[in-house]
């Protein structure tokens, strides 16, 4: 029981965008799991497509747990199942706001010569572990970890960034060839 004041833990069910299951069969599959009108399976498979990932349940751990089985077991069949994690509510949270960071600082860059030259800094400077440590780096090592909206994102940070500036430019490119 909780007491006053106190909250309980909510979590998101999160459906990933794997560019190998169709339409149809992520549709049919989110009917299934989530109990969902076959309109609304539409529009959640349409954000995966276009954004790379979608929360398709809303509720407590087990509730989203037991949506995550039935689409993984629903997509397991024939080839690798859909991606789909469970999440804290805090964590979904913390990555939108990031994402909103990010796009206000790509959009503001581009007025300040002088922001976008601390941002490069930053940006390519080598951090405590040495070679490929810097933000930059660690940015592109994980590319392919993220879903499509944040790597849209952040590829427009560093085009409104590092690629506007001659000798940052040279620099992305000599890190971005190793």
């Amino acid at each position: 029981m909780q007491e006053d004041g106190e909250r309980e833990d909510t979590y998101y069910c999160m459906l990933f965008n794997d560019e190998v299951h169709t339409y149809e069969q992520v549709i049919y599959t989110l009917q299934k799991a989530v109990n969902c009108s076959q309109k609304e399976a539409v529009s959640f498979a349409t954000t995966v497509d276009r954004d790379g990932r979608k929360s398709v349940r809303f509720g407590d751990h087990q509730f989203c747990e037991q949506a995550k089985s039935i689409i993984v077991r629903n997509t397991s069949r024939q080839s690798k199942p859909l991606r789909v994690q469970v999440m804290h509510s805090s964590v979904v949270a913390h990555q939108c706001f990031a994402l909103k960071a990010l796009s206000w600082l790509g959009q503001i860059i581009q007025y300040s010569d002088g922001l976008k030259r601390i941002l490069c800094q930053v940006g390519l400077q080598k951090g405590p572990e040495g070679e490929n440590s810097s933000l930059v780096n660690r940015l592109m090592l994980n590319d392919s970890k993220m879903w499509k909206g944040a790597r849209n994102i952040y590829h427009q940070l560093l085009m409104n960034s590092l690629l506007m500036d001659l000798k940052f430019k040279k620099i992305f490119a000599i890190q971005f060839a190793k």
